[in-house]
């Protein structure tokens, strides 16, 4: 394998993490200038740098309205902690979430409330993804099961299945930059899911997205042919973002999080972006400085948890999906794991 799994695990669920804190920052820092110099035009106001972002650089307490999106990651690595502890899928409460001490004793609480989007549902069966990758039909059932509980939106379960689809593709290396929309769009239009109506326009999206991809446009083009608003997108749009932002500069992990930072909806598409971008390009392709961040500087919008305590949980989900007992006694360095006879001592 181009890299192991243990590193792509790690990858998805620190990529979202680091892609939620980014989009966080750039949110933050646009309300900002929006409070600072209210006459002006959007187009006006200074530039934000994001190159010289790193995890921690949003830490300075920024007054926010209401209107800032909440992340879902936390909601990932909740349902990571609980998968681990179950030892597996089966037996999961997930109608009333309650975040109990991710994070050195601090409490958070999430409650699942009715227009849950396939967006967010996305990041937060992260860990359905992960653990799934190798079984379509348990994957569908798991999304299907936290949709129903979740309260989703209709449809929102079939935009979290093809994303999730794109993980589990690149955690297998199957994942073809040119060819995993058209593979998405012709699975959406067969007989399972051909009588929803609300599909109609999710394919209609990834259409226009491989029409961007094909074309060679640049951001600005995929906004103005994507987004139906600048301010915040639909489910399915920030879905078709995130997957431009990926597919079109796939083996850049730090480009691709600040285009997708950039484009206009900010925290939902940057965590989607950085979670397949974690999956193609594993931990190893996260930028070092990022990575290597203070623990203390941890983003806020998964809880407060630090990248090491990200790495741990990916690492204990891996042993669970692998079959070991004792996830807490599994090696940081983990042995191949294969079919029987595929992989042998010499």
């Amino acid at each position: 394998m181009r890299y192991s799994l243990l590193s792509r695990f790690q990858g998805v669920l620190l990529g979202a993490a680091l892609g939620e804190e980014l989009g966080s920052y750039f949110w933050k820092q646009k309300l900002q200038q929006r409070r600072s110099f209210p006459a002006k035009h959007s187009a006006e106001m200074g530039h934000i740098d994001l190159f010289t972002w790193h995890p921690g650089s949003d830490r300075e307490e920024v007054s926010l309205s209401q209107s800032m999106p909440s992340g879902w990651g936390k909601v990932a690595l909740y349902l990571t902690e609980k998968l681990i502890l179950k030892g597996g899928w089966q037996g999961l409460d997930l109608e009333q979430i309650g975040l109990p001490a991710l994070t050195d004793g601090k409490e958070a609480t999430f409650v699942a409330s009715p227009g849950v989007t396939g967006a967010d549902l996305a990041i937060a069966t992260l860990p359905v993804a992960l653990f799934f990758h190798d079984n379509e039909f348990k994957r569908r059932q798991a999304l299907e099961e936290v949709a129903s509980q979740f309260k989703a939106k209709p449809g929102a379960w079939q935009e979290a299945w093809a994303f999730t689809g794109a993980i589990a593709a690149a955690l297998k290396e199957q994942l073809s930059p040119r060819h995993l929309i058209p593979q998405i769009v012709t699975q959406l239009q067969s007989d399972e899911f051909s009588r929803e109506d609300t599909l109609h326009d999710f394919i209609s999206k990834l259409e226009q997205t491989q029409t961007l991809l094909q074309e060679g446009r640049d951001l600005g083009a995929a906004r103005v042919s994507l987004l139906s608003s600048q301010q915040v997108g639909s489910s399915s749009e920030m879905i078709c973002l995130a997957l431009y932002c990926s597919l079109s500069t796939p083996e850049d992990f730090r480009l691709a999080l600040i285009r997708a930072a950039r484009s206009g909806n900010a925290p939902q598409v940057c965590g989607l972006t950085g979670a397949l971008m974690g999956a193609y390009n594993s931990w190893v392709g996260i930028p070092l400085v990022w990575r290597m961040a203070d623990a203390h500087y941890s983003s806020q919008q998964v809880g407060g948890v630090s990248g090491a305590k990200i790495e741990q949980l990916a690492t204990r989900l891996l042993a669970v999906w692998s079959g070991v007992y004792n996830s807490v006694d599994f090696p940081e360095q983990v042995p191949a794991i294969a079919a029987p006879g595929v992989i042998r001592l010499s």
